[in-house]
């Protein structure tokens, strides 16, 4: 995975619900975090799922990838 634990990323604004990025579904529940700013807190990989960050953001509950993040300048 290309981040670190304890990174800042920002989930980038031009997602849209119900679309599978990276093989990580967006779900429409995700939306009120678009554009703001996270720390990851822990690296996900599940045998039946795509590696995936978990953020602080939402106390860890949603996966998130790297198409669904962007680092901050």
């Amino acid at each position: 995975m290309k981040r670190s634990v304890g990174s800042k990323v920002r989930i980038k604004q031009d997602l849209i619900p119900g679309h599978v990025y990276g093989g990580t579904g967006f779900e429409e529940d995700m939306v009120e975090y678009v554009g703001k700013e996270a720390t990851i807190t822990y690296h996900e990989y599940e045998e039946d799922c795509a590696p995936a960050y978990l953020l602080d953001i939402d106390d860890s509950f949603w996966s998130w990838n790297e198409e669904i993040l962007e680092d901050i300048q």
